[in-house]
């Protein structure tokens, strides 16, 4: 949805009015259909950093679990609610500034409780990290990796092939950024002749 045109009325009984800290940290709501919803925020320094001078790890949080409270109210009839009862994030690297987003998707909704997923948080700059992976995306790309090792592989076998793919993803990651750094000085730096 461009950012120009306005939100559409939210389905069912939500509205940002009933996110107040949303507003409070700055949250905002790029796009809401039934079981979706995109929030984004703006990373400000002076109210997102932690000491370190990095995003604190309670807005990435807040971030996450507030746009899948949104894509849920989004299914609810008027007058019911929801709470969170259980969330699980990874954070996998610093945030320091940017614009950050996260869509998030009902997966499966019973009686009483549902399951959603909020897609990677990530920002639109350099040094930004991926923050949380759809569980279902993640646990296909195990099962890919674990199906592809031969019958007599070990741990270790499993934590190297983990290790490969995620310094794979690290080293794309830099680059798509414009860190890069040219083989000739890191030989320099470490002292390594050809």
């Amino acid at each position: 949805m461009p950012v120009d045109e306005p939100i559409p009325p939210l389905p069912g009984s939500a509205s940002m009015e009933q996110f107040p800290f949303a507003s409070l940290i700055g949250l905002e709501l790029e796009h809401v259909e039934r079981g979706r919803c995109a929030m984004g925020l703006t990373v400000d320094s002076r109210r997102h950093h932690n000491p370190q001078k990095v995003v604190h790890g309670s807005i990435l949080h807040a971030l996450a679990d507030t746009s899948m409270g949104m894509a849920l109210y989004t299914t609810l009839p008027d007058g019911q609610w929801c709470a969170t009862i259980e969330i699980k994030v990874s954070y996998l690297r610093p945030v320091v500034e940017g614009r950050l987003k996260a869509v998030a998707e009902v997966v499966n909704r019973g009686k009483t409780i549902a399951h959603l997923e909020a897609g990677k948080v990530d920002a639109s700059h350099i040094g930004t990290p991926t923050m949380v992976a759809p569980a279902s995306s993640l646990k296909k790309q195990v099962h890919a990796l674990i199906d592809n090792l031969p019958d007599t592989a070990t741990w270790d076998d499993v934590a190297y092939e983990v290790e490969l793919r995620a310094s794979i993803e690290r080293g794309l990651a830099d680059a798509k950024a414009g860190r890069l750094i040219a083989v000739e000085d890191l030989m320099k730096e470490f002292g390594v002749e050809e």
